[in-house]
């Protein structure tokens, strides 16, 4: 039976057209600028190489740069968020709706992930925040981060649902049994048990989880959560 929803962060528990990591991104590219002394050209060619080789623009900083993660993390996540987000009613319903325990697993910071759900009014609604810190730094996707949030929660991956916009989290997860749901516009290669366009419909998965008998029925649940064909994985 499933006993935990582990919920990404950013681009998850809102739209990523909210513009949040946009201006994260801007951030992360001024301080590798400023703080460490790249070219603009340097900082275009480096990311995505980081994104590969370590999970996040920090991790490759950290390793060949030695920058320390305490002034690096307040830097990229030092703006207003509520000039990105506005307050879902819907999402604090569906969340509560949702008839397991809820944490956040996220490649941000907790400051960061308190703001972000503070402003979206729902930050009650998680047990746990597991930042970057949480994991010493090693992000998603790697298997051990994860390795490090199931021994704390002190549960196998079959009793967790991963919730993600990035596949490549989404497979580690799926690797460590966990049954995972792919949130954001539609994904071809995705590989998810499920996919969402949006996490306020995160109740659609209920009615199929109860059927695969990964959930107890909930009359209460059952009845807000309708389910929908678009939100199971296409073969």
């Amino acid at each position: 039976m499933l006993r935990y929803a582990i919920f990404d962060l950013d681009d998850t528990l809102y739209s990523a057209e909210a513009g949040v990591m946009r201006r994260i991104t801007r951030l992360i590219t001024r301080y590798m600028v400023e703080r460490v002394g790249l070219t603009p050209e340097q900082t275009k060619e480096l990311r995505p190489r980081y994104w590969q080789q370590y999970g996040t623009t920090l991790g490759g900083l950290m390793q060949e740069f030695g920058v320390d993660p305490g002034d690096y993390l307040p830097y990229v996540h030092n703006f207003p968020v509520e000039e990105c987000l506005s307050m879902d009613p819907g999402l604090a319903q569906a969340l509560q709706l949702l008839p397991l325990e809820k944490v956040i697993f996220t490649n941000a910071s907790a400051a960061h992930a308190r703001r972000v759900t503070a402003f979206l009014g729902i930050e009650d609604q998680f047990r746990h925040i597991f930042d970057i810190a949480f994991v010493d730094y090693v992000s998603k996707p790697d298997p051990e981060s994860f390795r490090k949030v199931l021994r704390t929660l002190e549960v196998e991956g079959k009793q967790c649902m991963m919730i993600d916009d990035n596949p490549a989290n989404l497979r580690a997860a799926a690797a460590l049994g966990m049954i995972t749901v792919h949130i954001g516009p539609e994904h071809s290669n995705h590989g998810s048990d499920f996919a969402l366009r949006s996490v306020s419909q995160i109740h659609d998965v209920v009615p199929e989880l109860v059927a695969r008998g990964l959930l107890l029925p909930d009359p209460v649940a059952g009845e807000f959560a309708k389910g929908s064909d678009s939100s199971k994985k296409h073969d």
